[in-house]
């Protein structure tokens, strides 16, 4: 077995149960991950422009590529599905007159 580490940001307008509970539905159907092990789902980081959650599953060895490439891109189009925003890099600049 190996663990497979994740962490998916998400913009401070955003629910932290609702993304705990989408993060958790995601996760629970996903085949190949291990669901006899502990599936870790925390809300790890207060960012300067982000909610940081931490997600820690286990799969099989043979499976650890496909899962952490898999997973991102299920997670970006549930996100997108359910109206949670992935922050990036913002400036903002004001002139003055």
């Amino acid at each position: 077995m190996r663990r497979a580490d994740f962490v998916f940001s998400t913009s401070y307008e955003s629910n932290p149960a609702k993304v705990r509970e989408i993060l958790s539905n995601i996760f629970l159907t996903h085949p190949l991950v291990l669901q006899d092990k502990e599936i870790f789902i925390k809300l790890s980081k207060l960012n300067s422009s982000s909610l940081d959650f931490t997600v820690r599953v286990w799969v099989k060895k043979e499976n650890y590529r496909d899962v952490t490439f898999d997973l991102p891109e299920i997670v970006k189009n549930k996100f997108d599905e359910e109206k949670i925003e992935i922050p990036y890099n913002k400036l903002d600049i004001y002139q003055r007159n």
